[in-house]
């Protein structure tokens, strides 16, 4: 349903959906789900332009996905912190490239070839 939302632009209400899954995904204690509910969260925070908000879920759907040793996740949650800090009012840009690099590291060891376009595609637009 935030995917409609998120279609329609009305940010806030799949803002609320999101932290509503993100509650019930901690219930059930779904680390998977709980990774992926955090980053969607962040998605809806960036929307929302609340990029300390967005800052912290993407951070915490990175510790999680580390925990459990899942690259391709680390690697897109890397990917939003960049570009979050791209987006910040003072731009962190020096961070952002740093860690688009590292991003399209992980999607070269683990041959991830869509995801090492996008990544390379982020740069050259950095």
């Amino acid at each position: 349903m935030e995917l409609i939302y998120d279609a329609q632009e009305d940010y806030t209400k799949s803002l609320k959906l999101r932290k509503k899954m993100l509650k019930l995904v901690i219930e059930i204690n779904d680390s998977i789900e709980i990774a992926r509910s955090y980053h969607n969260l962040g998605v809806s925070y960036s929307q929302n332009e609340m990029l300390d908000s967005a800052l912290f879920c993407y951070n915490k759907s990175l510790e999680i996905r580390q925990l459990l040793g899942d690259e391709y996740g680390v690697a897109k949650s890397i990917i939003n912190i960049a570009t979050a800090y791209f987006s910040l009012e003072k731009p962190q840009y020096e961070q952002a490239i740093k860690l688009l690099l590292e991003a399209e590291e992980t999607f070269q060891k683990i041959n991830n070839k869509p995801w090492v376009v996008h990544t390379q595609s982020l740069l050259a637009n950095a």
